[in-house]
């Protein structure tokens, strides 16, 4: 009797055990879910933590100086390209100057009625040469800047990482002699050196792009090598065969040394890492190293053009003249986000080169001191506004 009456109640109320099996089972569902996805995070965390504390403790107790020094490098790099990053403006502003895109296209604009078709044509093409050499000059400017940043601040951290037998007013003078080097990488921010590298790059827009008419059409892959041949060019002006010291470091150390009052012996320090620094501009891996980034950055520049024009597509080169201006603009953008910085320091053989000059085979890694505070010597560098 009992088990029939309980049998019609449930009958009687079949939807509801339904739904209400259906809620339970599918909150224990939940729940379950929910406790595993939990369990696992607090492992990570715990998991992680004691990665980080055990670190530490390596670190404290002075057993893990290869740590001591990855991290060093590690830091370091950053600096050296944020220091960079933050002294484009100045870059840009001393590079723009060297150029006359916006009188020529002034003075087209304005005297376009009394100028001949032969004339236009001259006017024409004198813009052509200047955008595009403003293009790559941009980029020559950047990723030179940053290499030699990479090499110097190298070259001085593994000096200072590992020297601890200074102290007091040692470690000033040595101080004021790491920034006298550190401020060479200033040549190639002014106009001197920028002339340098402007002079070198129009030559090849010059011989790559001089006979080729605005209203020349071509595709974005054609545009790519146009500017891979400019770029070629540029390299045995201003790269190849060891030129690559003239174009980035000035000729007098002596004048480094002035600006810092330094004693006959620190000067010989910043002409012993002024040579080092030439060694490495000298090296096939730094060659190989630029022209790798230069292509990257070519590729880069060409793929922000697909905005504008699709794969395949055939258009005049003037066109282009626009965008070309705007981009150069971009590479030297002291932004929070710079693309061209950023795929630069994702770069494994900027890294490779990088480690190489840090990391020599011969280094005593028992030698372990301080971190030195490069952060505080790249900060002398910043240009006032």
């Amino acid at each position: 009797m009992m088990l029939s009456n309980a049998w019609n109640w449930a009958k009687k109320h079949r939807r509801k055990i339904i739904v209400g099996a259906v809620v339970v089972g599918g909150a224990i569902y939940i729940g379950r879910k929910l406790y595993r996805r939990a369990r696992a995070s607090l492992d990570d965390l715990l998991n992680s933590d004691h990665l980080k504390n055990d670190l530490l403790r390596q670190i404290s107790l002075g057993r893990s100086a290869e740590w001591k020094m990855t991290l060093h490098y590690q830091r370091n790099q950053k600096v050296s390209d944020m220091t960079v990053k933050k002294n484009l403006e100045n870059l840009r502003t001393k590079l723009f100057e060297l150029f006359e895109i916006n009188d020529l296209t002034q003075t087209l604009r304005d005297n376009s009625h009394q100028l001949s078709p032969d004339q236009k044509s001259a006017y024409f093409n004198q813009i052509k040469i200047q955008c595009l050499s403003r293009a790559v000059s941009s980029l020559y400017a950047l990723h030179l800047l940053l290499l030699l940043h990479r090499l110097e601040i190298n070259i001085i951290g593994k000096q200072m990482f590992g020297d601890d037998r200074r102290a007091g007013t040692e470690q000033e003078k040595a101080h004021d002699e790491n920034y006298a080097f550190l401020s060479s990488t200033r040549y190639i921010q002014e106009a001197e050196g920028l002339r340098v590298i402007v002079k070198g790059v129009t030559r090849a827009v010059e011989a790559c792009a001089g006979e080729l008419q605005p209203q020349h059409e071509l595709s974005l892959e054609e545009l790519l090598t146009l500017l891979k041949d400019i770029a070629s060019k540029a390299d045995v002006e201003l790269i190849n065969d060891g030129l690559a010291v003239n174009t980035a470091l000035p000729d007098n150390v002596q004048d480094l040394c002035d600006n810092e009052r330094l004693s006959p012996d620190g000067c010989r320090l910043v002409a012993q890492f002024l040579s080092e620094t030439r060694d490495f501009l000298e090296s096939p891996q730094f060659v190989s190293v630029f022209r790798l980034v230069i292509d990257r950055a070519l590729k880069k520049t060409v793929e922000r053009l697909s905005d504008k024009f699709q794969p395949g597509q055939r258009f005049p080169l003037a066109r282009t003249f626009g965008r070309f201006c705007q981009l150069s603009e971009e590479v030297l953008s002291s932004t929070f986000s710079n693309a061209y910085i950023e795929d630069f320091a994702n770069t494994p053989a900027v890294n490779e080169l990088s480690e190489m000059v840090y990391f020599p085979p011969d280094y005593e890694q028992g030698k372990i001191s301080k971190t030195p505070s490069i952060g505080a010597l790249m900060e002398r560098l910043q240009f006032s506004p």
